[in-house]
């Protein structure tokens, strides 16, 4: 689970930077690439730091 996250982390990432370097002006593409991932992102975090939680509170 953790590495399927962290993998989805990194292409959001590598997706959300190909957006940006192709298109610099804050146009539309950049925005929608920001608008999709963003979220994504944060979801994942808190998905990742709920079973780092999870995982700490279970060897208590």
């Amino acid at each position: 689970m953790r590495l399927a996250s962290v993998l989805c982390l990194l292409l959001l990432g590598l997706l959300w930077a190909g957006a940006s370097v192709a298109d610099q002006d804050g146009s539309l593409l950049h925005q929608a690439a920001l608008a999709l991932v963003l979220p994504v992102l944060v979801v994942l975090a808190l998905t990742i730091l709920g079973s780092l939680l999870a995982g700490a509170l279970d060897r208590s």
